[in-house]
C-alpha cells in the first residue's frame, strides 16, 4: 500500500475518519431513494410531466456515475480527505439549493451537482477507511460502511415518507444541511491528512 503508514494515524483520527466515511455511505443512497417518493409533490408544486418529473431522479444517478472514478482517481492524486472533505461540502450546499429550486430545471441541475458531490464521497470512503485503518481493523469498519449503505437504502422510503407527508418535499434535501455542515467542520478540523498516493501524477481527460 502506498502513502502513509496506518501506524500514524491516532485513535481519535480513526474515529473522525469512520464517522465522516459514514455520512457518505449513508447519505448517498439515502438521497437516491428518498426523492423518488416526493416527486408527486415536487409535481403538484413546481409541474412536468412524467420524463421531466423522472429528471429529478436521473440527474442525481447520472452525476454519480459519471464522475465516481475521475474522483477516485483523483484523490489519489490530490489526497483522499482533502476530496472527500470538499464532497461533504459541496453535497451539502447542492442540497440546500435543490431544497430552494424555484423551478424544475433548476432542481434538476442542482440535482446533478448533488450527484457529482455524492461521487466525491462514495468513490473515496472505502479508500478513506484503508488508508487510516490497519488491515487487522479493517474488516470491522468496512463491515459498518456497508452496512450503513443498506440502512439508507432502507430508511429512505419510510423516512422520505414522513418527511414529505408532514414537511413538504423540500426537507428530504434540507435534512442533508445541518448534519453534512456538522461533518464539514469535523472534516476540515478534526480529520487527519493522508499523504497523497501520485502526487506528481496527472488526470488523464481523454482516458476519463
Amino acid at each position: 500500500m502506498h502513502g502513509e503508514s496506518t501506524e500514524n494515524f491516532t485513535t481519535t483520527s480513526k474515529r473522525v475518519a469512520l464517522t465522516v466515511a459514514t455520512f457518505g455511505a449513508f447519505m448517498t443512497p439515502f438521497d437516491g431513494s428518498v426523492v423518488t417518493l416526493a416527486l408527486p409533490s415536487i409535481g403538484r408544486e413546481l409541474g412536468g410531466n412524467v420524463v421531466s418529473l423522472g429528471w429529478v431522479a436521473t440527474g442525481y444517478v447520472l452525476g454519480l456515475t459519471i464522475c465516481v472514478i475521475p474522483f477516485g482517481r483523483l484523490a489519489d492524486i490530490r489526497g483522499r480527505g482533502r476530496v472527500y472533505a470538499v464532497g461533504v461540502a459541496l453535497f451539502t450546499l447542492a442540497s440546500a439549493l435543490c431544497g430552494l429550486a424555484p423551478s424544475l430545471n433548476s432542481l434538476i441541475a442542482t440535482r446533478f451537482v448533488q450527484g457529482v458531490a455524492a461521487a466525491m464521497m462514495a468513490g473515496n470512503s472505502i479508500a478513506l477507511l484503508t488508508s487510516v485503518f490497519p488491515a487487522n481493523e479493517r474488516g470491522k469498519v468496512l463491515g459498518i460502511n456497508t452496512a450503513t449503505v443498506y440502512i439508507g437504502l432502507s430508511v429512505g422510503p419510510s423516512l422520505g415518507g414522513f418527511l414529505v407527508e408532514h414537511l413538504g418535499w423540500r426537507s428530504v434535501f434540507y435534512v442533508n444541511v445541518p448534519i453534512g455542515t456538522a461533518v464539514v467542520l469535523l472534516a476540515l478540523f478534526k480529520l487527519q491528512r493522508e499523504k497523497p498516493d501520485g502526487k506528481t501524477e496527472r488526470l488523464d481527460p481523454i482516458g476519463i
